[in-house]
């Protein structure tokens, strides 16, 4: 995107100091990294800004329309005239006489930009104007993976927060600057932790058609400039794959990359025939980023699709995010009981090692939201106070809602259970915009048998997040049973019903 005389001027501005509406969308990089963001907005085609943040003020700005992106303002300098004369299209000599004719038109009104110049003394055509301003637009954005994680976004739907930054003629596709960013800044274990959820269902390039020539699926791949090295895997997607064919354990290697960036631009899908695979490749939903604190589904349901009804096994464990808690009264048996041993005893994992989030905190929070997905809390209940000691304010959001969660759910004593409350109470009031959150706190207040405040935080989840599929889900639950005649309370409560613990205000 040009800017007046070509150059881009670094622009702080405090979120604070701008009368702004309240983002619809918040939170960090660490959570949702950018590739996730840029791939999101373009899918949904949303329109409005992205902000960009730190330490209170503003690193950059992305405004969207359609999906498509159209204004960038970032502190790199980024100007114009480098880039065309980088392309071939403006000389050395061009580029001086383009800023001096712009430096005599600094009066005008409206305000002369750098391509204007070109235009006006036919310098540059027109259309190889507009093909170095989207150039200049991916360059832009492929500078932001180079971002901290500790970075804050926000994103105003349907706000433009960029009206009279340059001009908005020339709409661009986030395709290729995701590709240039991760060559530059990959993170192998962020590509597997979302290749897993794919597990070895084939996957191949979309617009693929079972026994229809697959001519023209590679060529549609122009747009994104992949090298020879990532040509070789996405010719591979020509036809379904597993993702078993492919180098994904190899740091070094490309195949994780690019397999990750095509299925998260909607460039490549799970090939399946079954009506579930159908139905979630029609919703696109195995890649979508959901709000900032919500980490990925293990298994996404889809409405309409239910799965093959089986007989009631009631030593199996009830197929919900909620663990069953054992009366921690109940005094042990020194026999065994007979039957087959249960799932908490058999299927837990060990608690992780003294020190592991020290020793690398991002790693060690990335495992502790996978345990808190395979619903291993008492796993993960070390390893987030780990975490939690580094932040002694308590003024992480997914930190708080995490920890609350694990320990409102497997401590049955009143004093730690409103330690819990608290911890997710903070985690909601620092996020008061996530679903994810005021799930968790839904969850934990269904537990304590409060199933009107359960009910209530349910909703609240669903109104903020109505892609959160867990909460939505639950809801259409709800909904059912009561429409089918059961009882509101016995509608709400929580499998296996409400855990006998005691309470020392009764006693």
């Amino acid at each position: 995107m040009e800017t007046r005389a070509g150059r881009l001027r670094p622009v702080n501005v405090a979120p604070a100091s701008a009368a702004r509406a309240l983002p619809s969308a918040e939170g960090l990089l660490e959570s949702r990294p950018i590739e996730q963001l840029l791939a999101y907005a373009e899918d949904r085609g949303l329109a409005g800004t992205l902000v960009l943040s730190g330490e209170g003020e503003e690193i950059a700005a992305i405004a969207f329309r359609e999906g498509k992106v159209v204004r960038v303002r970032t502190r790199a300098a980024m100007p114009l005239g480098t880039v065309l004369y980088e392309l071939g299209f403006l000389d050395a000599e061009g580029v001086n006489t383009a800023l001096a004719a712009l430096a005599k038109a600094s009066s005008r009104t409206p305000k002369v930009l750098f391509g204007d110049i070109l235009r006006e003394r036919a310098m540059v055509s027109p259309d190889l104007v507009a093909i170095g301003v989207g150039e200049q637009l991916t360059r832009k954005l492929a500078s932001l993976f180079h971002l901290p994680s500790s970075t804050r976004f926000g994103f105003y739907d349907r706000v433009d927060l960029l009206p009279e930054y340059g001009r908005d003629d020339v709409p661009v596709s986030v395709g290729r600057a995701v590709l240039r960013g991760l060559r530059e800044v990959f993170l192998p274990a962020r590509a597997r932790e979302a290749l897993d959820r794919v597990g070895d269902r084939p996957i191949v390039l979309a617009g693929y058609v079972q026994g229809a020539s697959g001519f023209g699926l590679f060529e549609a791949l122009a747009d994104l400039e992949l090298s020879d090295a990532e040509t070789r895997v996405a010719q591979l997607l020509t036809e379904p794959k597993p993702l078993s064919v492919f180098e994904l354990a190899r740091v070094s290697a490309v195949d994780a990359r690019i397999v990750y960036a095509l299925l998260l631009l909607r460039r490549a899908r799970v090939a399946t025939v079954t009506p579930e695979s159908e139905a979630l490749r029609r919703a696109s939903m195995q890649f979508r980023a959901p709000s900032p604190l919500r980490p990925p589904s293990v298994e996404i349901p889809i409405s309409g699709v239910q799965k093959r009804a089986e007989p009631y096994d009631p030593r199996r464990e009830p197929p919900m995010s909620e663990p069953r808690i054992m009366n921690a009264h109940k005094a042990p048996s020194s026999t065994p009981e007979p039957g087959p041993k249960s799932a908490s005893t058999s299927t837990s994992a060990p608690p992780p090692s003294s020190g592991e989030a020290a020793k690398d905190p991002v790693l060690a929070r990335l495992k502790a939201r996978g345990l808190v997905r395979r619903a291993e809390l008492t796993a993960a209940l070390p390893l987030l106070r780990e975490l939690r000691e580094q932040h002694p304010k308590n003024d992480d959001a997914e930190l708080e809602t995490l920890y609350g969660y694990c320990l409102g759910l497997t401590q049955s004593d009143f004093p730690q259970r409103e330690e819990a409350r608290s911890a997710l109470m903070r985690g909601v009031n620092l996020a008061p915009r996530s679903g994810e959150a005021l799930y968790r706190l839904s969850l934990f207040e269904r537990h304590e048998g409060r199933l009107a405040d359960a009910l209530r935080h349910m909703k609240e989840a669903a109104l903020v997040d109505p892609n959160h599929i867990d909460a939505v889900r639950e809801l259409r639950l709800f909904n059912m049973r009561v429409q089918s005649g059961m009882q509101a309370a016995r509608a709400m409560s929580p499998p296996g019903g409400i855990p006998a613990v005691k309470d020392p205000r009764k006693e």
